[in-house]
């Protein structure tokens, strides 16, 4: 007898001060900019981490106004 494993992920995307990133608080790894299609940027800057340390700051009923998908 064979088996299949499906393991199904839903993005969680944010966007705050102009930046567009997917975090999930509960998965280790993340947060990472996005672009404008949803794909992962290449880079992650210093100015973006320094946005979501200030994202990361606000409670967490907060930070969920800025979700988008």
């Amino acid at each position: 007898m064979t088996g299949v494993i499906v393991h199904m992920s839903f993005q969680k995307a944010y966007l705050f001060k102009g930046w567009l990133f997917e975090y999930d608080r509960n998965k280790p790894f993340g947060p990472w900019p996005l672009k404008k299609d949803f794909e992962p940027r290449k880079r992650a800057g210093r100015s973006f981490f320094k946005c979501f340390a200030e994202f990361q700051s606000l409670p967490v009923e907060r930070q969920e106004e800025f979700r988008v998908c």
